[in-house]
């Protein structure tokens, strides 16, 4: 049975104007206007909100132009993207519509040049964490993601995956090299992945179980405690609707 989960919790940061498609470039680019670093790729609004953190869980069950068609399938597919951005996610169903179904695909080359594909991950329990180099919330959850996947690599309970909406590899190694993390990083520069899981905003999780399911979708920053209080709760099937702690809150307030 789903159930949904919610209280305040620190700020994140939502979509500014509307990306649109980058015209000389031979990939599909989203860009936007915001106040902050120039490059490449998706940007949100520094404009931070406060809004309520939403945990909703299920119980665990186990541009080269190639042609006009081609063209047409990537602007719908933009297009939809930005709609799910414009939104803000304000719509309570737009933010469960992923849980207990299967987890879209996360595939391509880490910024460490190595393959990954979610697929592969069958069998244990993965943190897909949404989040960008410059979301000042998303700085404040990282060391408790770094602890949490520490703890998890000596147990043996859970992996963590990054999707980063940072389209500039270097700038997010340095990101790593001088916060820590040694988990894989998938760059999403054109959005695609944040639009399959309807991402609303940065920081963005979601709990994956070991049979491809999505359990849990969490808005705004986490703690490793938390990460791994709501870990065990899902393993025993302990979804009564408890509140998280107030011990447990980032981002602050």
């Amino acid at each position: 049975m789903a159930l949904d989960r919610r209280r305040r919790h620190g700020p994140r940061h939502r979509p500014g104007r509307l990306p649109r498609q980058a015209a000389a470039t031979h990939r599909a680019h989203l860009l936007t206007r915001w106040h902050g670093p120039l490059g490449p790729g998706p940007r949100w609004s520094t404009r931070p909100r406060t809004r309520r953190l939403g945990i909703v869980t299920a119980p665990v069950r186990r541009r080269r132009r190639i042609g006009p068609w081609i063209a047409g399938a990537t602007l719908v597919v933009l297009a939809a993207f930005i709609g799910v951005l414009a939104t803000g996610g304000d719509d309570d169903g737009v933010r469960s519509t992923l849980i207990g179904r299967p987890a879209p695909g996360i595939t391509g080359e880490t910024i460490d040049g190595q393959a990954y594909d979610l697929a592969d991950q069958r069998g244990e329990f993965v943190v897909v964490n949404f989040f960008a180099t410059w979301c000042v919330p998303c700085i404040r959850e990282h060391p408790e993601l770094v602890e949490f996947e520490r703890r998890q690599r000596q147990e043996g309970g859970a992996s963590v995956v990054s999707v980063v909406f940072d389209s500039r590899t270097e700038q997010v190694r340095d990101f790593f090299d001088e916060n820590g993390g040694d988990w894989p990083v998938v760059p999403d520069p054109d959005g695609r992945t944040a639009l399959q899981y309807g991402v609303t905003g940065v920081p963005e999780s979601y709990l994956i179980g070991p049979d491809g399911i999505v359990l849990t979708k969490i808005e705004g920053g986490v703690t490793a405690d938390a990460l791994e209080d709501l870990l065990r709760q899902v393993q025993v099937g302990d979804v009564d609707g408890e509140h998280l702690g107030d011990e447990d809150e980032a981002g602050g307030s």
